[in-house]
């Protein structure tokens, strides 16, 4: 399959990458300023397994707000939790389905008017559960999507 019919067959469809070719026949589809290569290795949080469960959007979303918050606040990563979002972003209010899958949009969403568990306080089950974020205590204050 060439690269054009696979990409017909995704649903993103976002700005096509501009810019001299670079390793592999990539582009660079990066603003200038904005470094091309950054080593987050020593800024994550250690790999996390999603098991059967069509979860992927909240281990994504987890990710950006876990190095966003270690790095505004000068501190090492937190593990949050990505079966927070699972439940608590289902349904009507923010549209994700839990493990049937869902958007990182939904999270970020989310977490303007919510407060965010680690994941020992919310621990990762894989399945569909009922939001319970009473107890949650980190403020991410998540001001600007871009």
């Amino acid at each position: 399959m060439t690269r054009e019919e696979r990409d017909s067959l995704l649903g993103y469809k976002g700005p096509k990458p501009t810019g001299q070719p670079r390793r592999g026949g990539l582009r660079s589809s990066f603003p200038e300023g904005i470094p091309q290569e950054v080593d987050f290795s020593s800024k994550m949080t250690d790999v996390k397994n999603q098991g059967s469960c069509g979860s992927c959007w909240a281990f994504a979303a987890v990710e950006q707000l876990e190095y966003g918050y270690a790095n505004s606040n000068k501190i090492d990563p937190q593990d949050f939790s990505p079966q927070q979002f699972v439940d608590c972003t289902r349904g009507n209010d923010y549209g994700s389905e839990g493990c049937e899958g869902g958007w990182m949009d939904d999270v970020f969403d989310y977490v303007q008017t919510h407060k965010v568990c680690t994941e020992a306080e919310y621990p990762y089950k894989g399945r569909d559960l009922k939001c319970h974020d009473t107890d949650c205590k980190i403020d991410l204050r998540v001001t600007d999507i871009k």
